[in-house]
């Protein structure tokens, strides 16, 4: 494989753009503009501070940075004639992007400085989508899908908010974290064709009747990648409040994982070690509050990816009907 130093790039230091191409092994600082006679890997991080374009002349180019990437403009048009971008790394962004085949993040997206234009024939970001302050992001594809596996954050100050705009020719919106709640979808993201496909299943409830000693299992997995926050409970003399009649006295709730269980629950409020968070837990996935001291079980767990099984029964006093619920709790 040939090898192009960073002497390349010095060696038209002159001009108002770095005309380069090839493999640079190591972390890489371009201060110049830097203009693609040819395809560009960067064996490491790369720092763009002045702008990427295929030269004049030559066909569309492909950025690829085996690292994490930089890319801010001090002035004029951000990318011009760019082909793709594959970034396995977090790629920092302080303008628009907009190539004509596929932008791919291993890591973490991060836009910079107000409204944002993100346009490809594909995006994939493969960590969290992390949104500037103010502004409009729009994420359009021209022939594919948008695929964001992370969290869609927004501004660190909650009350600050951000504007996120999807538009998907061709593909599917394949979304598999949470998003902030100072994160606004835009209206136009209801229109996108030919559909939403949004990989988190917020709530999972079964209401049923248990007679005696007998009892009700239900299954779930827990998807996506890394840790998640679960909340699982099995709520009786708590449907009194909506006038449900002939409700479990006092439910219990056993969680399985590979054959083994691993957490019982009876009255959710008995251990004050786990009480508070619980409670926190409840209000935060918009599940409706538990009586005080009440004999409805709920439980909180962290889990990793897997699959799990919820088993409810009666621990004493009279069966009846019970409500088997199964919540994501958002991050805080």
């Amino acid at each position: 494989m040939k090898t192009f130093l960073f002497a390349v790039a010095l060696a038209v230091a002159t001009s108002a753009s770095a005309q380069i191409s090839g493999v640079f092994n190591g972390d890489q600082s371009f201060t110049q503009r830097v203009s693609l006679g040819g395809n560009l890997t960067v064996q490491g991080s790369a720092i763009f501070q002045n702008g990427i374009e295929t030269a004049t002349g030559y066909g569309p180019a492909s950025l690829t940075v085996n690292g994490n990437a930089t890319i801010a403009v001090a002035a004029g048009p951000e990318f011009r004639r760019l082909k793709s971008i594959v970034v396995n790394g977090k790629l920092d962004l302080s303008c628009d992007a907009v190539v004509t085949e596929d932008i791919t993040v291993s890591g973490s997206l991060q836009l910079n400085g107000g409204s944002k234009l993100i346009s490809a024939r594909s995006i994939t970001i493969n960590g969290d989508l992390l949104l500037p302050v103010g502004g409009t992001v729009r994420l359009e594809t021209t022939g594919g899908s948008l695929t964001i596996r992370g969290r869609i954050r927004g501004p660190a100050v909650a009350t600050t908010r951000s504007q996120l705009e999807v538009s998907i020719t061709g593909g599917f919106f394949r979304f598999d974290g949470l998003r902030d709640a100072n994160v606004d979808l835009a209206s136009s993201t209801s229109s996108i064709s030919p559909k939403v496909v949004l990989n988190r299943l917020i709530n999972l409830s079964m209401m049923l009747t248990l007679t005696g000693d007998s009892s009700a299992t239900m299954g779930f997995v827990v998807g996506g990648q890394g840790e998640k926050n679960i909340l699982v409970r099995a709520v009786g003399p708590g449907l009194s409040q909506f006038r449900v009649s002939g409700v479990m006295d006092d439910p219990k709730v056993e969680v399985t994982r590979g054959g083994i269980t691993g957490i019982k629950s009876n009255d959710w409020g008995e251990n004050p070690a786990t009480r508070d968070a619980v409670r926190a837990a409840m209000a935060a996935c918009g599940a409706f509050a538990l009586p005080e001291g009440s004999k409805d079980a709920a439980v909180l767990m962290t889990m990793t990816p897997g699959e799990c099984t919820v088993t409810v029964s009666r621990n004493s006093g009279a069966a009846g009907s019970v409500l088997v619920e199964v919540y994501e709790v958002p991050e805080p």
